[in-house]
């Protein structure tokens, strides 16, 4: 007949254990690995959206600095009509910009 010691079975259950220890971190690693670098192309797609919305809030800061040297305090406002609407166009113009996406 045949007899397993208790020692004998301890170590096959924890060799075993091991093993599949060792596969399940193999899997988490690889998991890993491909969502950082999923989240690195996002990070990088962020990255460019934000150069643009900089890019684009510095021409709108520039703009309104121009637009406030031209109204001066005692300035009628039916003078100042063809000046709101060009300020209008810049800003609509500014804003509507696209970019090419650098590659």
């Amino acid at each position: 007949m045949l007899t397993i010691d208790v020692k004998d079975l301890l170590l096959c259950l924890l060799i075993i254990g091991g093993i599949v220890l060792v596969i399940f971190l193999i899997v988490a690693v690889y998991n890993l690995i491909n969502t950082l670098k999923k989240a690195e192309k996002v990070l990088g797609d962020f990255e460019a959206v934000a150069e643009i919305a900089s890019k684009r809030s510095k021409q709108l800061d520039k703009l309104i600095d121009d637009t406030s040297k031209k109204f001066k305090a005692g300035q009628n406002i039916f003078s100042s009509i063809p000046a709101i609407f060009s300020v209008i166009s810049k800003i609509a113009g500014a804003v509507g910009q696209k970019t090419k996406k650098s590659d």
